[in-house]
């Protein structure tokens, strides 16, 4: 219980940063404090939900920039890829996959870093999910895992 509370009392900080930010109009501090709300959702508190509202809400506020720096580029494709980690804890696996496939057409078409390695990441939580969601489609699960360690 105490380590729920830090993190809720994390949330509470973000949360007046977040004000600050919206007063401000400062979208990208305020998609990057949403971001790490979502984090500390997703991956501390298993608030699978939240952290989905607030990773969209961050990439709604990116995406409307007219002209994005690197900066703003990577976190638009780091947030695409947290959206479908959230949709696949909460269950939601279509959607999930749709944001994995909108990552990995995104990571493909740059001229990113590590694109192979990324590219498998998201291939690796595909096939995760056609293995291990409700009705579990392991031909696919294989053929995509096959498919990541192609690009390992």
């Amino acid at each position: 219980c105490d380590e729920a509370r830090k993190f809720q009392l994390a949330i509470e900080c973000y949360s007046s940063c977040l004000q600050e930010t919206n007063e401000l109009e400062d979208d990208m501090n305020a998609a990057l404090v949403m971001k790490r709300m979502g984090e500390i959702h997703m991956n501390e508190l298993k608030n699978y939900r939240d952290a989905t509202t607030l990773f969209l809400d961050a990439l709604e506020l990116l995406r409307a920039e007219t002209e994005l720096d690197e900066t703003e580029e990577k976190a638009i494709v780091s947030l695409i890829f947290q959206s479908g980690q959230a949709y696949g804890l909460s269950q939601e696996y279509e959607t999930a996959i749709d944001y994995y496939d909108e990552y990995i057409d995104l990571v493909e078409s740059s001229s990113v870093e590590n694109g192979d390695l990324l590219v498998s990441d998201a291939l690796f939580e595909k096939s995760k999910i056609y293995a291990f969601r409700f009705n579990p489609d392991f031909d696919i699960a294989i053929e995509t895992m096959k498919e990541c360690l192609d690009k390992k």
